[in-house]
């Protein structure tokens, strides 16, 4: 078996145990997933399970950051 540094395909450097957030998740249920998880994105799935986008950890702090506050660091 290969390193990861001597991988030829996604396959072999990829993460096999996948942790996920539903579209319909709360916001404070994905940041609580990536704190117990250390992880800093998530993909967002669908009922289907086909996803439908990433949720970072940037993305959670604008959402938890009042807009207000987002202008002022803006200008910092």
């Amino acid at each position: 078996m290969r390193t990861k540094s001597e991988a030829v395909s996604a396959a072999e450097v990829m993460t096999h145990q996948v942790v996920t957030v539903t579209s319909g998740s709360t916001v404070a249920t994905a940041a609580r997933l990536m704190q117990d998880h250390n992880v800093q994105r998530l993909p967002v799935v669908a009922e289907s399970a086909s996803i439908v986008g990433i949720a970072s950890r940037g993305d959670l702090l604008t959402a938890f950051t009042p807009s207000a506050e987002r202008g002022r660091s803006a200008n910092l």
